[in-house]
Parts: C-alpha cells; sequence; structure tokens
C-alpha cells in the first residue's frame, strides 16, 4: 500500500460538494454560520466531515460562512490566529486557524473555543447561526457563544446535516470499501499469528499494529475469550487479560478507520482447535439472523420496522429480544445514523453504510457473532462489502 492510500483524503471535489449542501441549508433557513464541535475522533464525524481533518482528544470547534469557507478553533498556543489557503491539501475549504489552550480537565478553559469561535464570527453581525451535534454539546460551550455574540438564534440544524452525511457520495463509497478491505487484511494476519498461550491483549495488539501498518486509525478493536460452551463477550483492553488455552474460543470485533477516516467493522468467533458443534451452531444461527434480516434493509424502509421484525425472527428461535441495537449506519461516526431500533425516525436510503451485527449472547454459554458493513446499493439493496468468510474460524 502506497503512501496515498495509507494516508488518505477526500478530493477538493468532494469538499465542494459538502460545502454547497452546507451553503443550501443557510440560504434554507437563512443562517450566517453553521457551528459543530468535537472532542475525539470515533464520535466527531461533523468535525471530519466538515474539514476532512481528524479530531484529537482536544476540542475543535468549527465554523462554516457561506461564501468563504470554514473557520476553525483547534488545540495550540493562547490566542493564536493565522490565514489559511482553502485550496490547502491540509484542511481544505479553511481560510482562517485559531488556537486556544483549553483542557477538558480545568473547567475555568470551557469557553475558550467559544470565545474565539465568536471573535470570528463577531465581525460579521450575525444574528442566526445553524448548530450541529446541539444536543450533544457541552451546555459551557453553546451558553459561551451565545454570551459573547450577545443572544443570537440558535437553529438545531443536526437533522439536516445527518441526512447530508449519512449517503455517501461515489467517493465516499471507494473509501469505505478500501476500510473494509483493510479489515478483511487485518484479520487474515490475525489468524496466522495466533497461538494457545496468548492473552486476549496479544489478540487485539497483533490487529492493532496490522491496521496501523495498513493506514487504519481509531475505533475499537475487542476481544473475549472462554471455553467453548461459555459465554465470551467483547472486552476493553483494560480487560482483555485472560490467557487463552487450547480448545477455548475467541470473539474478535475490529471496529476502526481506514486511512480516509471512515469506520467499518467486522466481527468473528475464532476456536484455537477443532470448534464444538455448540459454537458451530451458534454462529449459524447469528448468521440466519442476519441473512433473514437482510431483505428488510432497503431504501425506503422504517427502522422500526425493521427492529420489530428483527425481534420477531429472534422469537421464533426462542431467542431474547434486542434491546440495543443489531445494526446502524457508519461513516466519520464509528456509530452513525440510521440506527436500526423502535425510535429512529430516519428511514433507509440508497449510498448508506451499516454495519449489521445480530449476536447470541445469553450471558452464560453463548456469544456468537458474524458481523460484516453493507452498503445500499442504487437499486436500494444491501450488498456485503466484506470479503472474509462467514463462519467460525479454527486455528
Amino acid at each position: 500500500m502506497n503512501h496515498a492510500q495509507r494516508f488518505a483524503r477526500v478530493s477538493a471535489a468532494e469538499i465542494a460538494r459538502r460545502h454547497g449542501l452546507l451553503a443550501d441549508l443557510c440560504a434554507l433557513h437563512r443562517l450566517g454560520a453553521i457551528v459543530t464541535l468535537g472532542n475525539e475522533d470515533d464520535m466527531s464525524g461533523y468535525v471530519r466531515w466538515f474539514t476532512d481533518e481528524p479530531v484529537s482528544s482536544y476540542r475543535t470547534a468549527v465554523a462554516y460562512l457561506p461564501g468563504e469557507g470554514m473557520s476553525v478553533v483547534e488545540h495550540g498556543s493562547r490566542g493564536g490566529r493565522s490565514d489559511h489557503d482553502p485550496a490547502d491539501e491540509s484542511y481544505r475549504g479553511v481560510f482562517e486557524i485559531h488556537t486556544v489552550a483549553s483542557f477538558q480537565s480545568a473547567a475555568f478553559t470551557s469557553d475558550c473555543e467559544a470565545v474565539s469561535l465568536a471573535s470570528a464570527l463577531r465581525r460579521h453581525g450575525l444574528r442566526r447561526i445553524g448548530i450541529a451535534g446541539l444536543q450533544q454539546m457541552p451546555h459551557a460551550f453553546v451558553q459561551a457563544l451565545g454570551r459573547e455574540l450577545d443572544g443570537p438564534a440558535f437553529i438545531d440544524v443536526t437533522d439536516a446535516v445527518d441526512a447530508m452525511m449519512v449517503v455517501k457520495s461515489a467517493e465516499e463509497l471507494d473509501l469505505i470499501r478500501a476500510a473494509a478491505e483493510l479489515q478483511d487484511q487485518v484479520f487474515a494476519e490475525v489468524l496466522r499469528h495466533l497461538r494457545p498461550g496468548m492473552r486476549e491483549i496479544d489478540v487485539t495488539a497483533i490487529a492493532r499494529a496490522a491496521s496501523l501498518r495498513l493506514g487504519g486509525a481509531g475505533g475499537v478493536i475487542l476481544a473475549g475469550s472462554a471455553p467453548q460452551g461459555s459465554f465470551a463477550p467483547f472486552n476493553s483492553p483494560f480487560n482483555q487479560a485472560r490467557v487463552i488455552g487450547e480448545g477455548d474460543y475467541v470473539s474478535l470485533l475490529i471496529e476502526n478507520a481506514g486511512p480516509a477516516g471512515y469506520f467499518t467493522e467486522i466481527a468473528r468467533n475464532i476456536s484455537f482447535g477443532k470448534a464444538q458443534q455448540c459454537l458451530i451452531d451458534a454462529s449459524a444461527t447469528a448468521l440466519d439472523l442476519r441473512n433473514r434480516i437482510l431483505p428488510e434493509i432497503v431504501a425506503g424502509a422504517s427502522c422500526p420496522e425493521i427492529f420489530a421484525r428483527h425481534n420477531a425472527q429472534r422469537a421464533a428461535f426462542g431467542l431474547e429480544a434486542e434491546n440495543r441495537v443489531f445494526a446502524h449506519g457508519q461513516g466519520y461516526f464509528l456509530v452513525e445514523r440510521p440506527i436500526i431500533r423502535d425510535d429512529e425516525p430516519m428511514v433507509l436510503a440508497a449510498n448508506m453504510n451499516l454495519a449489521v451485527h445480530p449476536t447470541l449472547a445469553d450471558g452464560t454459554t453463548t456469544f456468537a457473532v458474524v458481523c460484516d458493513n453493507f452498503l445500499l446499493d442504487e437499486t436500494g439493496k444491501a450488498r456485503r462489502i466484506h470479503k472474509t468468510e462467514e463462519r467460525v474460524f479454527e486455528v
């Protein structure tokens, strides 16, 4: 994989497409700007979509101004400001960058981004400002922005921006396919190195290292293990201390971003030695559940109706109802709308990217999962993009 593939960016045309959509939204609602905020890369997709730049653990605030482009506030020296060439490959579409020395661990710095961003907006005399992600923003940021701008009208445009983000362009779809291909390669690399006596953290370290070499970033790589016939859910890194013995099985989830920042996820069960029939049967049931619901995952479908249908299918197998989520969108967010559950108002549309992962998890004897990503093609049907076989693997 060459340098350009490992550190991919979207094109200038793609940034222009997004900014055109934002300009139309501003015109529709008579907005002088659209503001968003992020503080970590896995779930700060608005900032990445606006700017094509990842977000560090420090906050990044962004304002889109029609006719000018993006004003960005990021971590750095106090009171810094520099002009930026919007045509530059780094931060395409950004015309100025402000820096602040704020820290989420220091409450007295909580308004730094808002104060700095307000200085960029104040000169325009803006009275109507759209905000993407308003309900998830820190109260201190919204309060300070309103104070510094002397009480403008804030218009929540989250749903409108979500609708722009979740329907992918042709360029974005190619980058999502590349992310799935990376994960297939990572999974194959893991299989080549697994041996009894490893800890769970050794398994995820192999996956993380392979992913980084290929240009992957962020996200979660989780593993859990147990004797076959026991419960082996995904564990966070802090809890990946168990030593995996001969005859045990591992549940492995690789859910990170590809080189351009788009998320996909793959999950399989892996047996250390011969897989017992109980594990094979549970995995087959998980795959059967997924294949039964796929015909329902089409453009125009209602998420609550799909969710209800899946739980009816689970009941027919004598399984407990799903009470979290078994499928969801992905893009610059690790979990992106639409979320397939009973309170999601968004309907499915062509060119969406969804992870689908019905799981058998009874808490005592079974944790079986087969997870892949599906793109809703131009006909509205779900097409799998991961290539890894859909089965229990033996090593």
